[in-house]
């Protein structure tokens, strides 16, 4: 049965919010935006906010912390003076049984979110539902603290120690005497493969290794480049169109056609030919030469980063780490712009892309932790260090 507001005490309000808003899966404000409570934050008896320290996961902007109102109507703000009282000024989060679900203005004029706790309230089994988040953190030695400070600290060293395991994924792997250029083109081919269809990816990056990308874009620039190496990758994953087998399909080997790719319930978008034909768009991009030595102007519309120019990939993602060495958010921004590869046509899907979020991925699980740990067998001390902060920043 659904909850009525005059079924809930005001005053257990805040208890209900204190046992269950952490176990809840999101909250969503009017807007859409979603939002996870790690830390649901103090409870304060005294004037001002009902909670403090709060720690929020904000979709699209990351951790927040600050304080949270809770009202069983929206207008409550309003009639209890909240609006002009500047102790209200930390509020991040306004959270209502019952309202519009719009926004909040504080007395320094800042608009807060306003979410809805109706289904929080509804949801019997939530109360004794661990959070995922803490369910994972525990099981890794890093217990849900008491206090929003140490919450913090506590994601900063999980999130430390599980780049340096990526580092030491990538370290094993160099010190095993794979080329960097494999390594590096391995781990973007695996990170294009999601969840379901990561060992295919890293099979086609074995099937069709890095040294022979240069023979497919030999002689070629632009989107002639891209098409090169994206029919001789599907080729080899079988999932290219049937048409007869030419000598460069031939020097490519088998193909992958026995292996079966996940397709079930995979959105069009991210299907394993549509990411094949974003890999390729990437990967054309840093190893395809115009005839007069410059980067094809079609392979990317970015014009913001120094792409290209035949290096390679390890060379090319190299030059874009080490561009702006005091400026680690600007940094991370050169990254993303180096790793995106918007498809000429965005009206065809079948042409494949890597977008923003797919980019970050990439960065994260692979860039960063493998230059880390390049940089840790070169001695390149300041890559390393970079390599980590970038990490930090993202």
């Amino acid at each position: 049965m659904a909850t009525r507001l005059g079924q809930i005490p005001e005053r257990l309000l805040g208890q209900l919010w204190k046992e269950r808003a952490a176990r809840q899966g999101e909250f969503r404000s009017k807007s859409g935006r979603r939002y996870r409570v790690l830390y649901p934050g103090r409870s304060s008896s005294g004037a001002g906010p009902d909670f403090r320290g709060a720690v929020l996961e904000e979709e699209g902007v990351g951790l927040i912390t600050g304080d949270v109102e809770l009202h069983l109507d929206e207008r409550d703000w309003r009639s209890h003076g909240h609006g002009s009282d500047p102790r209200y000024n930390g509020v991040v989060l306004h959270a209502v049984v019952e309202g519009e679900g719009g926004t909040t203005t504080l007395q320094n004029g800042n608009r807060v979110p306003v979410i809805s706790l109706a289904e929080m309230l509804n949801d019997r089994g939530g109360e004794n539902a661990p959070s995922r988040l803490w369910e994972l953190l525990s099981l890794r030695g890093y217990p849900c603290p008491n206090a929003s400070d140490e919450l913090v600290e506590i994601l900063r060293r999980a999130g430390d120690a599980w780049f340096e395991g990526a580092v030491g994924g990538f370290r094993i792997l160099l010190d095993a005497g794979e080329q960097p250029e494999q390594t590096l083109y391995s781990g973007i081919m695996e990170a294009m493969g999601y969840s379901q269809n990561r060992q295919g990816f890293l099979d086609l990056a074995r099937l069709v290794p890095y040294r022979r990308l240069y023979s497919l874009v030999s002689g070629r620039a632009g989107e002639e480049a891209v098409s090169s190496v994206a029919h001789g990758l599907l080729r080899s994953a079988g999932l290219h169109d049937t048409g007869p087998v030419s000598g460069q399909d031939a020097a490519l080997g088998r193909s992958m056609q026995r292996l079966k790719w996940n397709t079930f319930r995979v959105r069009p978008s991210n299907h394993p030919r549509n990411r094949i034909l974003g890999a390729a768009r990437l990967l054309a991009r840093y190893l395809a030469v115009d005839t007069d030595g410059s980067t094809g102007e079609a392979i990317s519309s970015s014009e913001t980063v120094a792409m290209g120019r035949g290096e390679g990939l390890l060379r090319g993602l190299k030059e874009i780490l080490e561009a702006s060495p005091d400026d680690a958010s600007r940094g991370c921004k050169d990254l993303l712009e180096g790793l995106v590869a918007p498809a000429q046509d965005r009206g065809a899907r079948s042409r494949g892309s890597i977008g923003r979020g797919r980019a970050a991925d990439i960065a994260v699980n692979v860039v960063l932790p493998f230059y880390r740990a390049l940089a840790e067998r070169t001695d390149w001390d300041s890559l390393a260090d970079r390599c980590a902060g970038m990490y930090r920043v993202f």
